[in-house]
C-alpha cells in the first residue's frame, strides 16, 4: 500500500510532525510505504505538487493533514479508487464567523468543507466534541477521534535555571502563552490578550508574562503593555525550534490556554495542551472542549460566549492563587501523568490503524 500525506504546512510544522509520526507508525506496522508532500510555497504551487505526485505515483490512500484548500482540492484529482482520509482539528467556517471574517471568505470555507467531507472516506478529528458536531451536520463517513500527540521523551521536565536567568524571570512568577499570536481587530484582541490583561489587573510587579511564538499580535500586546505601564513585565522570545521548546516551556511556572466558548473552539483545544502537560506545568484554561474533560477543577475557569471581556479578571484571581507557595511546582507529577494519554507512540499508531483499514485496495 502506498500512502501520500498532503500536509498544509512545512516539514517542521505541527502538521508536518504529525504526518511524519504516522508515516513511521505505518512502516512499523509493515502496512506500506509513505510519501509526505508539504506546503512549502504558495497554495497554487503546493496544489500542483500534490496533484502531480498523486497522478504520477497513484497512491492507494491520500491522508490530508488539515481541512485546508491545498490538500482537499488536490485529493479531488486522485482516482476514485484512491481512498482519502482527512485529519482535522478545525472547523474553518465556524472560526471565520467568530472572528468576523468577510462573508465571501466564510462562504469559501463552507464550500471547501463540503468538498472535503464529500471526498473523504474517513475523517480523523482531535476530540469527541468535533465528532458530535460533524454528525449533527450530516457527515456519515467513519469518524475516528485521535488527539494531538506529544513526544514525552523530548518534552519532559528539565532544569531551566540558565534560561530563566537569560530571560530575567528568576525569582519572578512566569506565566506563559505559546503559539501563533494572531490579532482580530473586530474583536479587539487575540492570543495572549486575556493573560496580559490579567497581569495588568493583578498589579503584581514580580510577575512576568512570557510569549513564546511570533505573529502580528505580539506588537499589539506590546502596545497595550506600554500603555498600562507593564512593558517590563512582558517577555517575548519569538518562535523557537522544536528542540528548544522543552527548555522554554520548563522556564514557566504556569501556562495559560484560553479558548472562547463557541463551536470553533470546543474542537480546537488539544494542540498546546499536551505540550504543557508533558513538561509538568499547570494549565489555567477556559472550561472549553478537551481541556474541560482533562484538567482538574482548580485549573478551569468559565468563559462566556465567543469574546468574554470579564474573563481576564477571573483569570487574574486564579493566577494569584497559583502564584502562592509551591503550588505550581507541586503539580508537576500530576500534569505529567495526564500527558500520557497524548503519547505520540500511541497516537501515531492509532492513526496508522485507520490507514491500514484500506490495505486491501492495492498492494505495493
Amino acid at each position: 500500500m502506498l500512502v501520500h500525506f498532503f500536509v498544509n504546512g512545512s516539514t517542521d510544522s505541527a502538521a508536518g510532525e504529525r504526518a511524519s509520526r504516522i508515516a513511521d507508525a505505518i512502516a512499523l506496522r509493515g502496512a506500506g510505504k509513505s510519501e509526505i508532500i508539504v506546503r512549502d510555497r504558495s497554495r497554487t504551487h503546493s496544489i500542483y505538487a500534490m496533484v502531480e505526485s498523486s497522478l504520477r505515483q497513484r497512491p492507494d490512500v491520500i491522508y490530508c493533514m488539515d481541512l485546508a484548500a491545498a490538500p482537499v482540492i488536490s485529493s479531488c484529482f486522485a482516482s476514485r479508487s484512491c481512498r482519502v482520509i482527512i485529519d482535522t482539528g478545525d472547523a474553518p467556517s465556524d472560526f471565520l464567523s467568530t472572528v468576523g471574517a468577510p462573508r465571501l471568505q466564510q462562504a469559501a470555507a463552507r464550500q471547501m468543507e463540503c468538498v472535503g467531507y464529500w471526498r473523504a472516506d474517513a475523517i480523523v478529528v482531535r476530540g469527541h466534541h468535533h465528532e458530535t458536531l460533524l454528525r449533527q451536520r450530516g457527515v456519515r463517513v467513519p469518524i475516528h477521534v485521535i488527539p494531538d500527540g506529544v513526544d514525552l521523551s523530548v518534552l519532559c521536565p528539565q532544569d531551566a535555571t540558565a534560561l530563566r536567568r537569560k530571560l530575567g524571570t528568576i525569582g519572578q512568577f512566569a506565566i506563559g502563552v505559546q503559539g501563533n499570536f494572531t490579532w482580530y481587530p473586530k474583536l479587539g484582541g487575540g492570543l495572549g490578550w486575556d493573560a496580559l490583561h490579567a497581569l495588568i489587573l493583578a498589579e503584581q510587579w514580580h510577575w512576568k508574562l512570557v510569549l513564546i511564538g511570533d505573529g502580528p499580535g505580539i506588537e499589539q500586546l506590546r502596545m497595550i503593555a506600554e500603555r498600562h505601564g507593564v512593558a517590563e513585565q512582558l517577555v517575548s522570545v519569538g518562535r523557537v525550534r522544536l528542540d528548544e521548546l522543552a527548555s522554554h516551556l520548563n522556564s514557566l511556572d504556569v501556562a495559560v490556554l484560553t479558548q472562547t466558548n463557541d463551536a470553533s473552539s470546543w474542537i480546537r483545544t488539544t494542540g498546546k495542551l499536551p505540550c504543557y502537560l508533558a513538561v509538568g506545568k499547570p494549565v489555567l484554561a477556559s472550561r472549553v472542549g478537551t481541556a474541560a474533560n482533562v484538567l482538574p477543577e482548580n485549573m478551569l475557569g468559565d468563559y462566556n460566549g465567543h469574546w468574554d471581556r470579564q474573563y481576564p479578571a477571573r483569570l487574574a484571581d486564579r493566577l494569584m492563587w497559583w502564584s502562592q507557595g509551591s503550588r505550581a511546582a507541586d503539580a508537576e507529577t500530576a500534569m505529567r501523568r495526564l500527558a500520557t494519554q497524548f503519547d505520540y507512540v500511541d497516537i501515531a499508531d492509532a492513526a496508522a490503524g485507520v490507514v491500514e483499514q484500506f490495505h486491501n485496495f492495492k498492494a505495493v
